[in-house]
């Protein structure tokens, strides 16, 4: 399991995406998701 930084346009229709955080899922395990989801809330101020 990783991470991997990209800017918006791949996961955009328009040409000027609003800065958001996107997370591209892939199979995993749902404890592995659980935890991981639980990091990303704990690093995101909010």
């Amino acid at each position: 399991m990783g991470a991997l930084v990209t800017q918006a346009g791949p996961f955009s229709s328009v040409p000027n995406a609003p800065h958001a955080l996107r997370i591209a899922l892939g199979p995993i395990a749902r404890d592995p998701l659980e935890n991981a989801l639980r990091e990303v809330r704990r690093a995101v101020p909010g």
